[in-house]
């Protein structure tokens, strides 16, 4: 039963969040969110993404995937388990450029160190037992991309 009700509540808190964030979205001014979407392009590019990265690209969508979470590069947002670091790779760069903050589960990407090319990433444990990732009510949005299948078979994750 325990796993079923951490499922629920983690389902329940991405609904909520996806809600919240097409709200604030919906409220951008048309001229905010040209620069965003020019932001956003100009990251997407980045030469100094991996280039296995960015192959992917054409399968992913990640100019629509994060337009349609209402990502702005002022946010502060959180990624959880983010692998590789195909959308860190992204999201560091393109929130640097708003004033934004990029926050991390797990270990630092070593590709991604220099934080004059990348912007600041802070990295935060995530298990069964780690504090909360952020102080409450300080991120704008947590993501995690084709993670949940991982986690299911995690000692205590879903307990």
């Amino acid at each position: 039963m325990k796993r079923n009700t951490a499922l629920a509540a983690i389902c329940s808190a991405a609904l909520l969040t996806s809600a919240a964030v097409g709200a604030a979205a919906i409220a951008q001014t048309p001229s905010a969110t040209a620069q965003a979407d020019a932001a956003l392009k100009t990251a997407i590019a980045n030469a100094q993404r991996a280039a296995a990265h960015k192959v992917r690209d054409a399968h992913r969508h990640p100019g629509e995937t994060l337009a349609f979470f209402g990502i702005k590069p002022n946010m502060t947002v959180i990624e959880i388990s983010p692998g590789s670091g195909y959308y860190a790779e992204i999201l560091s760069p393109y929130l640097k450029s708003g004033g934004g903050k990029y926050i991390a589960t797990g270990n630092p990407i070593a590709s991604m160190a220099d934080q004059a090319k990348w912007g600041t990433q802070i990295y935060v444990p995530f298990n069964a037992t780690s504090a909360p990732l952020a102080p409450a009510g300080s991120a704008d949005v947590v993501l995690t991309f084709r993670n949940i299948h991982n986690w299911m078979w995690q000692p205590n994750m879903l307990d």
